[in-house]
């Protein structure tokens, strides 16, 4: 069913782990939602996907197609069970980059 913006949070509070065996792809709304929730994101390296994860603690990226590969990043995952993330993308760390660029003299 459709999953209303005030029922997300609900999901990703409570997972441990977000799968997206995508074969190919550019975006994933999920994927930054996840992300933003901090939890492990196990993923297809495909299209813009690769650069998405770029920094984040939490991301397995696994070659596409290799389900032995997606099978032993589920299973490091489930080891690592309630371990959460930074995400490189929050505001939080934008208004800290921000900051630190202001203060560098950089106009």
């Amino acid at each position: 069913h459709y999953v209303h913006e005030s029922e997300i949070a609900q999901y990703f509070d409570n997972a441990d782990v977000l799968v997206l065996p995508y074969r190919r792809g550019s975006a994933s709304g999920p994927l930054h939602i996840a992300m933003s929730f901090g939890i492990h994101c196990v993923l297809y390296a495909v299209g813009g996907l690769v650069e998405a994860v770029d920094g984040y603690g939490g991301a397995h990226l696994v070659e596409p197609d290799n389900l032995d590969a997606l099978k032993a990043a589920l299973f490091e995952v489930a080891v690592a069970r309630g371990e959460r993330f930074d995400d490189p993308h929050s505001w939080d760390g934008l208004g800290d980059a921000i900051t630190a660029l202001s203060g560098s003299g950089v106009r």
